[in-house]
C-alpha cells in the first residue's frame, strides 16, 4: 500500500529529504520541495549548477495533504526518468532485433541522427501491443549526453501512479493536454471562456470542485483575476482547461486534461499559480538583462513570460477567445483507459508506452508505485528548445480548425508556448 511519508523518507532511497512550506506573504498556496537521490547513489545528472536543477522537484497545493500527494508523485516520476547504469541496448537501429520507432517521421527527432549509435529501450505500441524499440533521448530526463543529440528531451508524458494502469492513464492524459494546448497556442484558436462561478454552481460538490474553489480564492487573494477556457481534445469524455493569470509580474499559464471536469479546472489553475510564483522570482532576478531572443530551456521560457512582451502576447491570446463565458460543460460518466486510447487511435495517433517502474528503489516499488512514459507518436509533442527544426506535427496543426470546430487566428504563431 502506498504511503506518501514513507515514500519521501530518505530510507526509501528515492529522496535526500523534503520540505513543506505553508502559505505566506505573497504566496497563497502550500509548497512542497523534494531533493531527489540519484540512481544507485549516483549524483543526479544536471544538478545544482544548472539554472533549474534536476535534483529538486516541487509542487504546490491548496492544503497540506494536497501538496504532499502532488510532490510525492512528481518525485517518483522524476526519479524514474533517470537511466540505470548500463540500461538499454546500445548500437545503431539496424543492429536491433525487431521494429524501431520512426522518430523522425513522427516529428520527434532530427533526421541527421537516424542511423547513429544510440541507447534503445523496449516500448509497447498501445494500438495493438506490438513491441518496438525507442531511443533513450525520447525517454530519459535528463538523458546521457551521448543520447541527447538530435532530440528535445522532456519529462512530458511521464506519470507515476498506484500501479501501471493508473500511471498509464495519467501519462495519456498529459500527452493529450500538451497536444491540445500547443495546437491552441500555435494556431491561436478562439477558445470558449469558462465562467468559474456559474461552473461551480452547476457542479457536484466533489473534492476536485472544492479544490478548484480554493485555488480560485487563492488566485484572487494574490491580486490576479483568472481567465479560464476550454481546450478541445476530440477525445470523448476528456476535458482540457487552460488557466491563465495576468499580472505585473508576468503571464502564468497552466493546463490540465482530465476525465473529471473539476480536476481539469483545479489542476489548470493550481499550475498557473505555481508558474506565477516562479515568474515572481525570475522577473526581478533578470530585470537588468535582455529577454532571451530564442527560448532553449525552461529558464528562458520563464524569463520571456515574466517580460512585458510575454505578458502582452498572452493578453492578446486571451482577447481572441470567444466573447462572453459560460459554465464548463460536464461530461456524463468517465471513459475507461481503453476508450481514451480508442479516441486517440481514431485521430491517427499511435502512442507508445515505456514502463520505467523497474528504476524505482525496491521499497518504493513494494508499496505499489509504478511509472510509465508515453511517447506521443501522432500527436503534437511538447517543445522545449525552440531552435529545433523538428518537434512539429504539421498534420495536427493544419487540421486544427476541422478537428476542433474553432476558428484559428494564426497560421503559425512565432511566440514560444507558455507551458513552463
Amino acid at each position: 500500500m502506498i504511503d506518501v511519508l514513507a515514500t519521501l523518507a530518505p530510507e526509501a532511497q528515492l529522496t535526500r529529504g523534503w520540505q513543506l512550506h505553508p502559505p505566506g506573504t505573497g504566496e497563497p498556496q502550500w509548497r512542497g520541495l523534494v531533493h531527489l537521490a540519484g540512481q544507485q547513489g549516483e549524483p543526479v545528472s544536471g544538478g545544482p549548477s544548472q539554472p533549474i536543477s534536476h535534483e529538486v522537484v516541487g509542487a504546490y497545493g491548496v492544503n497540506r495533504a494536497d501538496v504532499l500527494v502532488r510532490a510525492t508523485g512528481e518525485a517518483v516520476e522524476r526519479f524514474a526518468l533517470q537511466p540505470l547504469p548500463g540500461e538499454g541496448r546500445r548500437g545503431p537501429s539496424t543492429a536491433l532485433d525487431g521494429d524501431v520507432l520512426g522518430f523522425h517521421e513522427a516529428g520527434l527527432g532530427a533526421e541527421d541522427c537516424v542511423g547513429q549509435v544510440r541507447t534503445w529501450y523496449p516500448a509497447r505500441r498501445l494500438l495493438d501491443g506490438h513491441r518496438m524499440w525507442v531511443p533513450a533521448g525520447l525517454v530519459d530526463h535528463p538523458p546521457r549526453p551521448e543520447d541527447s543529440d538530435g532530440f528535445d528531451p522532456t519529462p512530458s508524458g511521464a506519470a507515476a501512479g498506484a500501479g501501471p494502469g493508473m500511471a498509464l492513464r495519467s501519462a495519456l492524459l498529459e500527452v493529450i493536454e500538451r497536444d491540445a494546448l500547443t495546437v491552441a497556442w500555435v494556431r491561436a484558436l478562439t477558445l470558449r471562456r469558462i465562467d468559474p462561478e456559474v461552473s461551480i454552481a452547476a457542479a457536484p460538490g466533489s473534492p476536485s470542485w472544492r479544490r478548484f474553489g480554493s485555488a480560485l480564492r487563492h488566485a484572487r487573494a494574490g491580486g490576479w483575476e483568472p481567465v479560464l477556457a476550454e481546450v478541445p481534445t476530440a477525445v470523448d469524455g476528456v476535458t482540457c482547461v487552460v488557466g491563465i493569470l495576468l499580472g505585473d509580474q508576468g503571464a502564468a499559464v497552466g493546463c490540465n486534461a482530465s476525465t473529471d471536469p473539476g480536476q481539469s479546472l483545479a489542476g489548470a489553475l493550481q499550475e498557473a499559480l505555481q508558474v506565477m510564483s516562479c515568474l515572481r522570482l525570475v522577473g526581478p532576478r533578470y530585470a537588468d538583462e535582455p529577454v532571451p531572443g530564442i527560448v532553449t530551456e525552461d529558464m528562458d521560457r520563464a524569463r520571456w513570460f515574466a517580460s512585458a512582451e510575454g505578458r502582452e502576447t498572452v493578453r492578446r491570446w486571451c482577447d481572441g477567445f470567444e466573447p462572453g463565458s459560460a459554465a464548463l460543460r460536464l461530461t456524463p460518466g468517465q471513459p475507461s483507459t481503453e476508450e481514451i486510447l480508442a479516441g486517440l487511435h481514431a485521430q491517427g495517433a499511435r502512442p507508445l508506452a515505456v514502463d520505467l517502474s523497474h528504476r524505482l528503489p525496491p521499497a518504493v516499488r513494494a508499496m505499489g508505485w509504478a511509472v510509465v512514459k508515453v511517447i506521443p507518436a501522432g500527436l503534437q509533442p511538447l517543445r522545449i528548445d525552440e531552435r529545433c527544426s523538428f518537434g512539429w506535427n504539421r498534420f495536427r496543426l493544419e487540421t486544427a480548425e476541422a478537428r476542433t470546430g474553432l476558428r484559428a487566428r494564426s497560421g503559425h504563431s512565432p511566440h514560444p508556448h507558455p507551458l513552463i
